[in-house]
């Protein structure tokens, strides 16, 4: 697993094994030989992310990539910082990327002298000083109001630019994702502690839809966290301590599947029904839009798969092997993977009985495929 986010990812304010990535490494690895590959960094954000995931993280060849993210991307991608960094912007649509080459540092605003340098670092660690106190006061009294949720929200001006954008750059980044054959899932950290008490918040129901429309597992933390206490974020910082970073990385692990490498036998598919295990149930086939319609797909440009899934008895986790096969036989294409839902949960964890799940694949056709029939196999195994 790769882990992609900012300073929640990296650990802010935690030893490195009191991160949550560290503990659910741990976790998984009660199940056999699993690795987390943490690259949280602080400051970061959904653009350097996806930057850095296309760039250097695919090479890991992760199975899963796990991208967190916090409500301060919203004003990162609307807002200029002192300090310019790398961001992605809606224009007509399209995403642009801005800040990129980085301004070399002699293009930046430096202090004139070393006194007004001094002076400038003394003035800013008053104002924090400052304004840890006034949190922590504030924080004081948050504490003894009802849980945010109950209460009145308005959506700032720059809410439904900043959300657009953040579909379109997860929309990207799910792309890239699984053309090398991993598997996206986003997790939501709740936005701060004063929505503790609550089972959901409009940050977490607006990356809902954006993952239940484009096909991404979602995990939402605030209901961990509303069950867990208070006492788990620091008193003077937004950040997570040790005994948040547990809960995170328990309740992440009790959403996801430990991975069985062991190479089994590949189950006989019995028409559309997986041994009464799985039943295939129906599927479709179009090209990479949104909208799914049976038309030949050219050389390439990209394709996508669409399986509905049923539970029948299925009591362990399986992997979904999905080939796209051609007159003679050959593999075009090939992707393995665990079969999970939209919430990341295995096959084993599929309630209630008979419940269906979608299940999509996005692929490149090569450029040299020639035109003809193909048809596409699916196998699970255990």
């Amino acid at each position: 697993m790769l882990v992609l986010g900012d300073s929640f990812a990296y650990g802010d304010g935690v030893q490195q094994s009191e991160s949550f990535p560290e503990i659910l490494e741990s976790l998984l690895k009660e199940h056999g030989s699993f690795e987390v590959i943490n690259t949280g960094v602080t400051g970061y954000g959904l653009t350097q992310e996806t930057l850095y995931y296309e760039t250097e993280g695919y090479k890991y060849e992760p199975e899963l990539v796990m991208l967190v993210f916090f409500h301060n991307e919203l004003t990162d991608l609307v807002k200029e910082k002192e300090l310019p960094k790398p961001k992605f912007q809606l224009v007509d649509g399209q995403l642009e990327l801005h800040n990129v080459p980085y301004p070399h540092p002699s293009e930046l605003e430096t202090r004139d002298t070393e006194e007004e340098w001094l002076s400038a670092v003394g003035k800013g660690l008053m104002k924090q000083l400052r304004f840890s106190e006034t949190r922590a006061l504030i924080e004081g009294a948050l504490e003894a109001k009802a849980p945010r949720c109950l209460r009145p929200f308005n959506p700032p001006l720059y809410w439904e630019y900043a959300w657009q954008t953040v579909e379109a750059i997860l929309r990207r980044l799910h792309e890239s994702v699984e053309e090398h054959g991993s598997r996206l899932i986003v997790v939501t950290t709740p936005p701060h502690k004063e929505w503790l008490g609550c089972w959901t918040s409009p940050e977490a129901e607006i990356m809902n839809s954006i993952c239940t429309n484009e096909g991404i597992a979602h995990i939402d933390l605030l209901p961990g966290f509303s069950q867990g206490g208070t006492q788990l974020y620091f008193r003077r910082d937004l950040h997570w301590n040790a005994e948040g970073h547990r809960l995170a990385a328990h309740f992440i692990y009790d959403q996801l599947v430990a991975v069985d490498s062991e190479p089994k036998p590949v189950l006989e598919a019995v028409g559309a029904n997986f041994e009464g295990k799985l039943k295939l149930v129906d599927w479709a086939w179009g090209d990479s839009s949104s909208n799914l319609v049976a038309h030949p797909v050219p050389s390439g440009e990209k394709a996508r798969i669409v399986l509905y899934w049923q539970q029948l008895e299925a009591r362990e986790d399986y992997q979904v092997s999905v080939m796209l096969v051609d007159e003679q036989g050959h593999n075009v294409w090939q992707m393995d993977r665990l079969l999970l839902d939209r919430s990341g949960r295995g096959t084993s964890r599929w309630e209630p009985r008979g419940r269906e799940v979608l299940d999509q694949y996005l692929f490149p056709i090569p450029p040299a495929t020639p035109p003809g029939e193909y048809r596409v196999e699916v196998a699970l195994y255990p």
